[in-house]
């Protein structure tokens, strides 16, 4: 997995991972 952060979308970014976690 590439931990490259967009610059541009910061919240929606933050908000996948959150998803991502839920999931698992």
């Amino acid at each position: 997995m590439e931990n490259k952060v967009p610059t541009k979308y910061p919240s929606v970014w933050l908000l996948l991972l959150a998803v991502k976690c839920a999931k698992y």
